[in-house]
């Protein structure tokens, strides 16, 4: 009886806003009182807080608010073009916690194949094949082969990995080489004959000179 008493910090609730102490039994001055003869009872209030849960997917932000303790529903698994989904970080709480989050969608990066052929204007195979596997969105640069007796096109290409197959495959095509089949006769050029590489030559007939062997 008749001491000062101080009144609790206003009582705290994960999860939940607290209102401050109330009493009709005393009068309260600068948080404190005179204690009488009677007990003296404090009565409080709360409320449920609301939080915002944040969805990120590949920088696309979506916002829910959630109460705290509401069972969080997980939204489908989102889709990438060239990328598998690698589930959520941080991993989903079955709940809301008491306080704001933001889980953003991991990913894995694919990886696709990819063809470099080289061939002829008929689409005859000239050289190894090449190919490979690669991730989706890099980069490879299609190198000629030296194929004896063909010449290469002009430019490289570059294959830009995609998940489309037919746009990961460069057909390289060669052209082919001419050459000369010269005839002399005492150091003079009778004849030339152009033939294109591999092909079956034959000889041309004994020149004639009259008056001569």
């Amino acid at each position: 009886y008749g001491s000062i008493v101080t009144v609790r910090d206003t009582f705290v609730k994960t999860g939940y806003t607290v209102s401050a102490w109330t009493t009709n039994d005393v009068t309260v001055s600068e948080g404190r009182f005179t204690l009488g003869a009677d007990d003296v009872e404090f009565v409080a209030s709360s409320e449920i807080n609301s939080y915002v849960l944040t969805w990120v997917v590949d920088g696309v932000r979506t916002e829910y608010d959630y109460d705290y303790a509401e069972s969080i529903v997980v939204p489908d698994d989102p889709s990438k073009r060239g990328h598998t989904f690698d589930g959520w970080s941080p991993s989903v709480p079955e709940t809301m916690p008491a306080y704001n989050l933001e889980i953003v969608a991991k990913w894995k990066v694919n990886s696709y194949a990819y063809v470099v052929n080289h061939v002829d204007s008929e689409g005859n195979v000239l050289a190894e094949q090449v190919s490979g596997i690669s991730e989706y969105g890099s980069t490879i640069v299609a190198q000629f082969a030296e194929v004896v007796g063909y010449t290469a096109p002009v430019n490289v290409q570059n294959i830009v990995i995609t998940d489309d197959p037919s746009k990961n495959v460069v057909n390289y095509v060669y052209t082919i080489n001419q050459y000369d089949v010269v005839y002399k006769v005492d150091g003079k050029v009778e004849f030339t004959d152009t033939f294109d590489y591999g092909s079956i030559v034959t000889v041309r007939d004994t020149f004639v000179k009259t008056g001569y062997t």
